[in-house]
């Protein structure tokens, strides 16, 4: 089971039962605990009822393997029954639990749940980390619940805790998306001063701000910076910088980022020429399949 192999943990739990042996919570947990490391979520909840069928007493460490197996499986509703089910049979979830169950929230695209498990989180004395924070931030941002994640950005020093790059990221997102490009401009710009790198995640957020607030000039400087770097920006930005030149008429700055883009892309010349011939709407679609087509490694940063 510690080796993450749950075929082999399984067979194990089968031998047992052959030779008359019952398993007990232990060999249950490791055989949960390796499928859940798989990302077998399925096996690991059937394994759980297997164990309750036999009226053993889960640990909550049981709990914690088979939440995590339904956080990597984006299920966070089954996550939150597994912590709930865990206050039924009076365990008490730890850090862990939560942190899992809001991770799941997270990738599952419900923040309103996400934010709920934080509060309850505080409410039983559970310090939140630096995981649970970013989890519950970044659900924030794909529910564009800006105020709240900039809420949760500001608590960090009060608890003990530092902004990270996942941190900032995610909180730029949320504003972004909530039209407070102030605020994500102003966050990327306080990275530096947090001493941290901006990611090409970074790049892009603030670049979105910038697009939407009609910053022509803050965009291409960042565009600039970012190249700079080696990298570029994904579809939806590159596509903004092609439209923003067509728009204000900057030939030398687009036949410029043409250039640059073809040289972190050998195929991106022929397909951003083709793609601008057709107007804007063909730029996304262009970009797009750009991304898919370039092969020397650029489609993997591109991606971030």
């Amino acid at each position: 089971g510690k080796a993450g192999q749950p075929d082999r943990a399984c067979e194990l739990l089968s031998e047992m039962r052959r030779r008359g042996l019952a398993p007990d919570t232990v060999a249950y947990s490791a055989a949960i605990a390796a499928c859940a490391r798989a990302g077998r979520a399925e096996e690991a909840e059937n394994l759980l009822g297997e164990l309750l069928g036999e009226r053993l007493e889960p640990h909550v460490i049981t709990y914690n393997s088979v939440i995590s197996a339904c956080e990597k499986g984006r299920a966070p509703r089954k996550a939150v029954a597994l912590l709930d089910d865990m206050r039924r049979r009076r365990l008490s979830p730890d850090a862990i639990s939560y942190n899992s169950g809001i991770s799941a929230c997270e990738k599952g695209d419900d923040a309103a749940q996400a934010l709920r498990l934080f509060s309850e989180m505080q409410a039983q004395r559970l310090r939140p980390t630096a995981v649970t924070l970013n989890a519950t931030i970044s659900a924030c941002a794909k529910g564009t619940l800006w105020e709240e994640a900039l809420r949760l950005f500001a608590s960090l020093p009060h608890r003990g805790l530092a902004a990270d790059v996942v941190t900032f990221n995610a909180t730029m997102s949320a504003c972004e998306k909530g039209g407070r490009w102030g605020e994500a401009l102003h966050l990327f710009r306080a990275m530096s001063l947090a001493s941290l790198s901006p990611s090409l995640v970074s790049f892009n957020a603030a670049m979105l701000a910038c697009s939407s607030a009609g910053l022509t000039s803050e965009l291409f400087a960042l565009a600039d910076a970012l190249f700079a770097l080696g990298l570029r920006p994904d579809a939806q930005i590159l596509a903004r910088l092609l439209m923003h030149c067509e728009q204000e008429g900057l030939g030398a700055r687009e036949e410029d980022l043409l250039v640059r883009v073809e040289g972190l892309c050998p195929k991106a010349s022929d397909a951003l020429g083709a793609s601008m011939l057709q107007g804007s709407a063909a730029v996304v679609v262009g970009l797009r399949r750009l991304e898919d087509g370039c092969t020397d490694g650029s489609s993997a940063i591109l991606r971030g």
